[in-house]
């Protein structure tokens, strides 16, 4: 049997999800951070490195974020 491989996006190229480029073009605190509240539960489904789930969990005071690659 001939399998591929798929590498949709592989651990070596995580860096480029966080780069400078992706914080201007998208701006976190404009994206999300106007829809979480202090005790919410977020699951943050298909987070990679955690670019968003770090400003999630920053915001909460009381909530929890659960984050799932």
């Amino acid at each position: 049997m001939n399998e591929q491989k798929h590498d949709v996006c592989p651990v070596e190229n995580a860096g480029e999800l966080d780069s400078w480029i992706r914080k201007i073009l998208q701006p976190r605190g404009k994206i999300v951070l106007p829809y979480i509240h202090e005790n919410m539960k977020i699951l943050d489904f298909g987070c990679g490195p955690g670019y968003f789930t770090t400003a999630m969990a920053g915001k909460l005071k009381n909530g929890k974020v659960i984050a799932a690659d």
